[in-house]
């Protein structure tokens, strides 16, 4: 039997969890219970996997990190 070629990924595909949502038809983000807390302590929301999401606080991210490591 002659050996076929595997045939390779078509350049245009896409994973089904990362395809592009069409433009203007985006879906309204949806907030967490916290989402008030977030933004009265100043962080910066952006969205993310269809929510908005903080991803940075005024004190920084260095002061996060201790607060993780010693309060958690």
């Amino acid at each position: 039997m002659p050996e076929t070629a595997a045939t390779p990924p078509s350049s245009t595909s896409t994973s089904r969890d990362h395809q592009p949502t069409p433009s203007g038809s985006e879906a309204p983000l949806k907030r967490t219970p916290l989402y008030g807390i977030h933004v009265s302590l100043g962080a910066k929301i952006v969205p993310f996997a269809g929510f908005e999401m903080p991803v940075q606080y005024p004190t920084g991210i260095t002061a996060e990190h201790k607060a993780v490591r010693e309060k958690a």
